[in-house]
């Protein structure tokens, strides 16, 4: 990509102009500029199905998820973060969400509630791009049951 002297003042100018309507983010970025050397590659092991937790709905049933607000630390030298997860009320994921396993032809019922807070990136999201009075940089959307239904409605199952 070739970049004019004029492109990269301007450019310069915006994340400058970023920075100063969203302090947040110069902090978000000095604490990640306090982390002592390099980070060593490849050191954490995947999740394990234990970790992740497992829905065994082979026979069947009903069962409940909630979407909660998390923190996981994705780096033993990197502190937690905040993360979005799926959880049964019993499970203690920070991450992701459980394993559903499933048997075709064998119904079962999901439900999910919305548990979400705040956002946590909610001050890098850019108010231009939110429409007027919508408050989903701190509040995420909700799916109300006609909306739910019209996407049923697109989801076709394969026989």
């Amino acid at each position: 990509m070739y970049l004019t002297r004029r492109q990269l003042l301007q450019a310069g100018a915006v994340a400058g102009a970023g920075i100063l309507v969203h302090p947040d983010a110069a902090l978000a970025a000095r604490t990640r500029a306090r982390q002592a050397g390099p980070l060593t590659m490849f050191s954490e092991q995947m999740p394990t199905l234990a970790e992740l937790g497992v829905l065994d709905m082979r026979a069947g049933g009903q069962t409940e998820l909630s979407m909660l607000n998390a923190g996981h630390a994705f780096h033993g030298q990197l502190g937690s973060t905040d993360t979005f997860t799926y959880r049964a009320d019993d499970a203690s994921q920070t991450y992701l969400g459980p394993v559903i396993v499933a048997q075709r032809g064998t119904p079962f019922a999901l439900t999910v509630h919305n548990r979400l807070g705040e956002h946590p990136l909610a001050f890098a999201i850019d108010d231009e791009l939110v429409p007027p009075g919508s408050d989903d940089a701190n509040t995420p959307p909700h799916l109300d049951p006609p909306a739910w239904r019209q996407h049923q409605a697109r989801v076709r199952r394969r026989p």
